[in-house]
């Protein structure tokens, strides 16, 4: 079984979502604060015992769609950069051998033709 590697320090711990920085997802939700649901951080008593319970960030759910829409529109390369894991996963499902040299060696390429309108605003990049 592939899963996508849980991205520690982004905001939204679930779903495709956790692959959105904090800073892309800032920009989305002052865009349109609809889009991210927030449970701040607050102080629960259980069992007698006081604990913090950290800050927390969702994709409201009848908003996916149209933070979909806007990622596709205003998001940048660096917005998705986090979907480097997801290429990864699939270059290796595919048997793709691994590129030589650093991802540091090497700046933004296209590792397909262009498919207008997909996730990546225009075409299928290859984020290395």
């Amino acid at each position: 079984m592939r899963t996508i590697p849980f991205q520690l320090g982004n905001p939204v711990q679930t779903g495709i979502e956790n692959l959105f920085s904090q800073q892309t997802l800032d920009r989305a939700r002052r865009d349109k604060p609809a889009f991210i649901d927030v449970e701040y951080e607050h102080t629960r008593l259980e069992r007698g015992q006081e604990t913090t319970v950290p800050e927390r960030w969702s994709v409201n759910q009848e908003e996916k769609t149209n933070l979909c829409n806007w990622l596709c529109e205003h998001g940048t390369q660096d917005d998705f950069r986090g979907f480097e894991v997801v290429f990864d996963l699939v270059e290796k499902a595919l048997g793709v051998p691994e590129s030589t040299g650093s991802k540091a060696d090497h700046g933004p390429s296209v590792a397909a033709s262009d498919h207008s309108g997909d996730a990546l605003g225009g075409g299928a990049r290859r984020l290395r």
